[in-house]
């Protein structure tokens, strides 16, 4: 029922634009907000991250917790062991052909400070034997201080077979000197048939005009490059193995090939990352073949290990080179 306009203000009023209710059910759906019922909850803006589950945090921190761990057993339990045969061509094109196909073998950064590391030097042994190279080198550290001394005599006796299998020879590395073992290795490792090259030089067997040549440790300042050359002619082939590598820029031209070790390869590597951490004289060429200022560079990772008694993703390394002059 409408309510009648009072008679003393009818004839005020004004004719409204808009019929009064045809259009209030238009104007409430089009205009009027809907009612708000507390009963409902309301509705989640778009965009809006869903809250962090308790699940959610503690398979995080788990993870975080887990990683670590893992990585952690593995280095310790497994990698140390998993001894890699390393097999690398070498471009040497300007040796004799004689040179062409010549294997060369190397093991290196023994550490042999408990039993562990000699039966893995034993086996790391082994495995470059059935590889049957030409020549062969260990390359320093066979022990790491004059406290596990006692091992070094069955650390060369493990050796041996190097020396027994084909031609074989020997350098120091810094760990040699600073145990004060560098005399009773290099009289145990000519005793085991190597020929240990304390700043000298050898032919190299097979390949006549080129030469081997065993520099002392850079290190400890025991490193005489003019000793060692003496005797052989600057235009001739030459190979030289020196303990650690970044000494490669500093024993002037004349070298083709350097092999080295000290490095470990960084020890404790993260895949796809470069080397985080190497020692001093290991980090400009601390791992595999490169190319130096003057010559190339191999770099082994070693078959033991130094500090923390883990490898992560660097596995000990049997190496073998095949030059190639071809």
């Amino acid at each position: 029922m409408r309510c009648p306009i009072p008679p003393n203000r009818r004839q005020h009023s004004k004719p409204s634009p808009f019929p009064a209710e045809p259009w209030l059910p238009v104007i409430r759906t089009q205009y009027m907000p809907e009612p708000f019922h507390p009963s409902e909850p309301p509705a989640r803006k778009s965009g809006r991250s869903r809250p962090i589950s308790r699940r959610r945090v503690l398979g995080a921190l788990l993870g975080a917790v887990s990683f670590p761990f893992a990585t952690w057993v593995y280095g310790d339990d497994y990698e140390p062991d998993n001894l890699t045969v390393t097999r690398t061509d070498v471009p040497l094109p300007h040796w004799p052909s004689a040179a062409n196909g010549v294997r060369i073998g190397q093991l290196s950064d023994f550490h042999v400070d408990y039993e562990d590391a000699l039966r893995r030097t034993r086996r790391a042994v082994a495995l470059l034997v059935a590889e049957r190279p030409n020549v062969a080198f260990v390359t320093g550290d066979y022990v790491s201080s004059h406290y596990t001394r006692r091992f070094l005599a069955p650390t060369i006796d493990a050796l041996a077979p190097m020396a027994a299998a084909t031609q074989a020879y020997a350098i120091m590395g810094n760990h040699d000197w600073w145990g004060g073992n560098t005399r009773i290795a290099t009289r145990l490792l000519r005793a085991a048939g190597f020929t240990v090259l304390n700043n000298a030089s050898v032919a190299f067997p097979g390949i006549p005009g080129a030469y081997i040549v065993g520099l002392d440790d850079a290190w400890v300042g025991a490193m005489r490059v003019k000793k060692a050359l003496r005797g052989v002619p600057g235009h001739a082939p030459k190979l030289v193995a020196l303990h650690e590598p970044d000494f490669a820029d500093s024993i002037g031209t004349g070298f083709d090939l350097q092999l080295s070790g000290h490095s470990h390869g960084g020890q404790i590597r993260i895949p796809g990352l470069p080397v985080l951490h190497a020692p001093m004289y290991g980090r400009r060429y601390p791992e595999g073949l490169q190319q130096a200022r003057h010559h190339l560079v191999y770099t082994t990772r070693g078959v033991g290990m130094i500090g923390p008694q883990i490898r992560t993703f660097c596995p000990p390394e049997v190496t073998v080179l095949t030059l190639r002059t071809k």
